[in-house]
């Protein structure tokens, strides 16, 4: 890849280690996104009685063990949510967060100044229900990452606005 391709600075030396970790950190927003998708996948595909005899399963696979004494999988809370209603609104509760976080990363790396505060929003928002969801839930080690994730997502896209609009103002001031 030479250096006036596309993409060619995406992750690049020459770029602040604050950008590099900045594309790190929508990278892994990214893997999120796509695993919120498949789950709203699966649970618009599979039967009700086939999640229900999985969650079982898992409920019975030793090498899962640590995961439920660390409170990731709860596989109770999952047995609750295969209810008919619970599957719907999980459903297109996945399908939205993922698209909505999967459309965000789009823009940021298409480097758009607008998706920048945009992401900070949507993110201070997935921060204020995590810390809900760990209050109430007690989920704290799975939503803990989560939470810790975004907000060095947030902090690091606030940098990366503060540069692209520098970097704006440079460009108009040039062209004046």
């Amino acid at each position: 890849m030479t250096k006036n391709e596309p993409g060619a600075k995406l992750l690049d030396n020459s770029f602040p280690i604050l950008h590099n970790i900045f594309i790190i950190g929508i990278v892994l927003k990214g893997l999120n996104s796509l695993t919120e998708l498949s789950i709203s996948a699966i649970l618009f595909i599979f039967p009700l009685d086939s999640l229900r005899a999985e969650a079982v399963h898992l409920s019975s696979v030793k090498r899962l063990e640590w995961f439920r004494s660390h409170n990731i999988i709860n596989i109770s809370r999952i047995e609750n949510f295969a209810a008919p209603d619970m599957k719907a609104f999980f459903s297109w509760f996945f399908l939205s967060h993922g698209a909505i976080k999967a459309i965000i990363i789009i823009c940021l790396f298409a480097r758009w100044v607008w998706a920048y505060p945009l992401g900070i929003v949507v993110f201070s928002g997935f921060v204020i229900y995590q810390i809900i969801e760990m209050i109430q839930q007690n989920n704290t080690l799975l939503y803990f990452v989560l939470t810790i994730l975004d907000l060095f997502v947030i902090i690091l896209t606030f940098n990366e606005w503060h540069h692209a609009k520098r970097k704006m103002a440079s460009v108009t001031v040039l062209d004046k």
